[in-house]
């Protein structure tokens, strides 16, 4: 919440972001990326991945740095949720 009480707009983050990283590299997916990313290290499961980034399809797959240990850590969460499915 900014000091007036307002909820931040996205035009208000971005100019936020600009003033601290004036480099054209660093944007609004760039925060989406590293949020994905830090939550797969972290060990999250996918699908609270995908809710908390609010995607409505597994898309969010392609803003996770493509780092072998994360991708293999999604495919086995994946297989136990399966499983786990499967058993009730």
């Amino acid at each position: 919440v900014r000091k007036n009480g307002d909820c931040p707009t996205r035009g208000w983050f971005i100019c936020k972001l600009r003033a601290v990283f004036p480099d054209k590299c660093i944007a609004g997916q760039s925060m989406r990326a590293g949020g994905a990313t830090g939550l797969a290290e972290d060990g999250t499961a996918p699908h609270i991945i995908q809710a908390t980034g609010r995607w409505s399809t597994d898309t969010f797959q392609i803003y996770i740095r493509k780092n072998p240990v994360l991708l293999q850590a999604i495919l086995f969460s994946r297989r136990e949720a399966a499983r786990s499915t499967q058993s009730f």
